[in-house]
């Protein structure tokens, strides 16, 4: 169906090209092309998926590392790409993409790494990718500092949530890497 949408919005597209309509029609076609690409990924069809997301951004698969991660200035599409090369285990091509994305070099300093880019989406997504790849240390220092807490003095500090935290706290679940932190547990999840 989705694809019947986007052939019908194309042809309409290139049949009758007014300004007004032509604006409407490609926002249109995009939210389309974004929504195919998340029923794809859940299909597990993540090539599909890929190059759809790819060519919204001008980019070939064949493209060098540093092309493919580079941003295209549509946020949407550059995180829809990074959580879909997380999924397809590509982690270094998502890490890299998500710190271009927040202006970051992947050499910077853990203190540098770790400041949050005031776009909660790529942050979060950010540290769930480290969170995956077993960068445990930056995805929590990356998640204290969106949360305006820091390390010293933790459990009194912890007792008060921050408005981010509230938002992350009911993802951690019992058995990943947020378990092992007894005291964080503890202190925030009673």
């Amino acid at each position: 169906m989705l694809l019947n949408v986007k052939i019908a919005l194309t042809k309409k597209l290139k049949s009758n090209p007014t300004t007004d309509d032509l604006e409407k029609l490609n926002e249109q076609l995009y939210i389309v092309n974004i929504a195919l690409t998340r029923l794809w990924q859940e299909m597990g069809s993540y090539e599909l998926a890929q190059d759809l997301l790819l060519s919204m951004t001008n980019k070939d698969r064949d493209d060098s590392e540093e092309i493919l991660c580079s941003t295209s200035g549509d946020l949407d599409t550059d995180l829809a790409l990074a959580r879909l090369w997380r999924l397809m285990g590509k982690n270094e091509l998502a890490e890299r993409l998500l710190l271009n994305m927040s202006g970051k070099r992947p050499n910077a300093s853990e203190e540098e790494l770790c400041q949050p880019w005031g776009h909660h989406a790529v942050d979060l997504i950010r540290a769930l990718l480290w969170k995956k790849i077993g960068k445990f240390k930056l995805a929590e220092r990356l998640l204290l500092n969106m949360s305006n807490k820091t390390p010293i003095n933790m459990r009194r500090y912890f007792a008060r949530p921050a408005g981010i935290m509230k938002l992350i706290w009911p993802w951690c679940g019992t058995g990943s890497w947020w378990a092992n932190i007894s005291w964080l547990k503890d202190c925030c999840l009673t």
